[in-house]
């Protein structure tokens, strides 16, 4: 069985802050982040409907478009520190697809996005699906190994045991 050779850098627990993970990313040819995924939950307020419903004024039109020029906010990883008291000292522990769309991944090979959903997406206008996926392959990163669905621990822990043993 082929070993790995090179040093791994890790960083977990309280070490897995968005700043730290940011920093870490580039310059890595493998990349594996076992965290937490969000996409355009259901449940947020949408501004569209509320503009519809309340009939608003241009200002509310306003905030829709600039809402819309954004979507990699919508979709992200979560780090150490989101649940803190906020401080302008640090990130928020949020690394949204637009944080990632600015990273340099051009040296990566392989990122393994070991939480839910992370490959999905919405389409745009001119843009075709816009993503947490996407984001990866736009910063320079080949292949990109994301889910659809909600995924169970224990069941991906032992899926990606197999997928590293195979892929080494």
């Amino acid at each position: 069985m082929l070993e790995w050779q090179s040093p791994i850098h890790q960083l977990e627990g309280k070490a897995a802050t968005e700043e730290a993970v940011r920093a870490a990313l580039p310059g890595h040819r493998y990349m594996h982040i076992a965290t937490h995924g969000y996409f355009e939950p259901d449940h947020l307020p949408s501004l569209l409907v509320d503009a519809a419903e309340k009939q608003a004024d241009v200002f509310l039109d306003q905030q829709i478009r600039a809402a819309g020029m954004l979507p990699g906010l919508l979709s992200g990883l979560v780090f150490t520190g989101v649940n803190a008291e906020p401080d302008a000292s640090r990130d928020d522990g949020y690394l949204s697809a637009e944080e990632i769309l600015h990273l340099d991944l051009s040296a990566c090979d392989l990122v393994v996005l070991s939480a839910c959903e992370t490959a999905l997406g919405s389409a745009r206008a001119g843009e075709g699906l816009m993503s947490l996926r996407r984001a990866f392959e736009v910063a320079g990163e080949d292949t990109v190994i994301s889910s659809l669905w909600k995924v169970d621990d224990l069941a991906t822990a032992a899926l990606i045991k197999d997928f590293y043993t195979n892929l080494w």
